[in-house]
């Protein structure tokens, strides 16, 4: 949740209407869901894993199978930093975006 409307934010401050916006929405959307490749067993490289959405979904699957503790930490500390990165970069761009406008 949190993590998509972080990167949504980052995205959308960056157009001046709601529409413009929809087709990179939709590209990131389709990023956000490769892990699930991954996940699905349909192909088991762990570079799946380095999409920001990894971290989470490995903390979902811990919810239904144990997991192994380097999986606890990538799912915990990932979704962490993934986070803390998505937030600072919300919060630069709507001080450019939004508070000192398009005018750059």
């Amino acid at each position: 949740g949190v993590l998509h409307v972080l990167a949504g934010f980052v995205l959308v401050v960056r157009y001046r209407r709601f529409m413009d916006a929809l087709i990179p929405m939709s590209l990131i959307a389709v990023v956000f869901q490769l892990p699930a490749f991954y996940f699905l067993g349909v192909l088991k490289s762990p570079l799946w894993l380095c999409v920001p959405t990894g971290a989470p979904a490995m903390w979902i699957k811990g919810g239904f199978v144990s997991l192994a503790p380097w999986e606890w930490c990538y799912a915990v500390g990932g979704t962490l930093l993934a986070l803390l990165i998505l937030w600072i970069w919300a919060l630069r761009a709507y001080d450019r975006y939004v508070v000192q406008g398009f005018a750059r």
